[in-house]
């Protein structure tokens, strides 16, 4: 049986998406800009002139204010005024013979993960780093958001350390989902993927280690990107000593785009990595480059029976991408969906699993021995830390060079499986997450169907394999389940290197379905807790 949502029209039965999220600024209402694209209001400052940054600071410092108290995605706003006065600045650069950036006057938070100068990082309100006073320095890519003309107004919440993706922590408290404020938002960029959804913020940055930038984009019905671990620049001089590095050939970590569109989410991750070398967002969807044969998109579905997903996220996605491939068998992009495991025997996933684990745990070990004692933390467990953070210390402490030596071989192993399987398909397809927004008053969910989940990660499994090869990977909209009007998300990835060609496919998609629909269109059908 097809989305209940969308068997009785109430999706089909809202203006286009290409009305809503894309209006002409001269027929909208300056209090209407928040529900443009930020192509739209980058070309309303800079081109058409037809409103100002402080207009565009004002509705979105109102916005925060109606609705940021209901959700809670931003966090350390910078004071009213301070940013009205930025934004004055940025309307009388405009009058200057200056190179201006695509964010010119645009605002944006940053995640509570990475640092903006003049502004307290708490790595997602951990007592360790609570007090350390505001940031002095820019980390790369927000220096080169800077630079492309944005307006930080503060951060967005992010769980303790960016650990488990459900965004809640002890001193900024939950971030709730829009669609059902009794549900979670999921994480890590759970705070930055509402304010995408709701308005408050029209792009917004994110990490990703295991799903941080695809479970939140997925439960918030927007889009997202797990660029190419490496191409987006996190520190000025990269790590090469670590353990990550010492077992595979790319950071286990990136910072990504999250927004309403493609075509918006290739513009910030230009921003981010501000060197048109190394990724340039127009070509994506050059028409010249649209394919001359199918697209073969890999279903990997429950990966032959070892992942668990709770009732009807798996039929639901499927579904999604069959209704992609039925519509565009009429257009240039034609796109094929093939069952994996139908031509090729799929790689382990145990064996994933316990490699990426070892790689993850010493990780987060290296990372907090490096500031300190690792043994007093855990003894303050719930204290001084959160539970899983002193669990995943513990695990850490415990992994051996003989396991990251393992770990290394599966990784060359597992990578060498992809080259193979990618010689048959364009993208390869999971679900975003393997459970629908669960409720907030859990950590997480401690079963998925009749199976135990045995850890506070587990849940995110099926982002794994993204993660331990350094995948680029694109979030796709799912649209909403039959009965609680949640939303989920797909995977899409392909080979390391290969973001131009995701973005162009996920922009196909966001202009053949109905299921990239973003809060404000759903916002119209007065299905959303946030209706105002």
């Amino acid at each position: 049986m097809e989305n209940q949502l969308f068997d009785q029209g109430i999706l089909r039965s809202m203006p286009s998406i290409n009305a809503s999220l894309h209006p002409s600024p001269k027929d909208s209402r300056p209090q209407d800009i928040l529900s443009w694209n930020a192509h739209t209001i980058s070309d309303a400052i800079q081109k058409e002139r037809s409103i100002t940054c402080r207009e565009l600071m004002m509705a979105t410092l109102d916005r925060i204010d109606r609705i940021n108290p209901k959700c809670n995605a931003i966090i350390l706003l910078k004071d009213r005024q301070t940013l009205l006065e930025e934004a004055t600045k940025a309307d009388e650069d405009l009058l200057l013979p200056l190179n201006r950036g695509w964010l010119h006057g645009i605002p944006i938070a940053i995640k509570d993960l990475s640092n903006a100068k003049g502004i307290p990082t708490t790595m997602g309100g951990s007592r360790l780093f609570a007090d350390t006073g505001p940031a002095t320095y820019n980390d790369l890519f927000v220096a080169n958001l800077i630079q492309n003309g944005a307006i930080i107004i503060g951060k967005t919440n992010t769980p303790e350390g960016g650990l488990g993706s459900n965004t809640f922590n002890d001193i900024f408290g939950i971030t709730r989902n829009p669609y059902n404020l009794s549900r979670s938002a999921g994480g890590s960029s759970g705070g930055a993927a509402v304010a995408v959804a709701t308005g408050m913020l029209a792009v917004a940055d994110g990490t990703d280690n295991m799903g941080s930038l695809r479970n939140p984009a997925g439960w918030n019905n927007i889009y997202s990107l797990r660029p190419t671990a490496g191409l987006v620049p996190m520190d000025a001089v990269p790590e090469t000593k670590s353990v990550a590095a010492s077992v595979m050939n790319h950071p286990a970590s990136t910072p990504g785009p999250m927004a309403r569109t493609p075509k918006d989410a290739a513009m910030l991750l230009q921003c981010m990595v501000n060197d048109l070398n190394t990724f340039e967002a127009k070509s994506p969807f050059a028409k010249k480059q649209l394919p001359e044969v199918p697209i073969r998109v890999g279903w990997l579905g429950d990966w032959h029976g070892y992942l668990a997903y709770q009732d009807g996220v798996l039929n639901h996605c499927q579904r999604a991408l069959e209704r992609w491939r039925d519509v565009s068998s009429t257009t240039d992009c034609i796109v094929e969906v093939c069952n994996v495991h139908d031509t090729f025997p799929l790689f382990p996933f145990e064996q994933l699993w316990s490699a990426y684990n070892a790689v993850r745990f010493a990780t987060t070990l290296e990372k907090y021995s490096q500031y300190f004692d690792v043994d007093h933390l855990i003894a303050q467990r719930g204290k001084l830390i959160k539970e899983e953070l002193a669990w995943e210390l513990e695990q850490g402490k415990s992994v051996t060079e003989d396991e990251l030596g393992r770990a290394k071989e599966v990784h060359e192993n597992f990578c060498r499986w992809l080259q193979h399987v990618m010689q048959e398909f364009d993208a390869l397809a999971l679900p975003s997450a393997q459970v629908w927004p669960f409720s907030v008053d859990l950590r997480y969910p401690e079963q998925i169907g009749e199976k135990a989940v045995d850890t506070h990660h587990r849940w995110m499994e099926v982002c794994v394999p993204v993660s331990f090869a350094g995948l680029p990977c694109v979030t796709l909209p799912a649209g909403f389940n039959e009965d609680k009007r949640l939303p989920m998300g797909i995977q899409l990835f392909g080979r390391r290197g290969d973001d131009t060609n995701l973005l162009r496919l996920a922009d196909s998609y966001h202009e053949l379905t109905s299921d990239s629909r973003s809060y404000i269109a759903f916002v119209e059908s007065g299905k959303a807790d946030l209706a105002e």
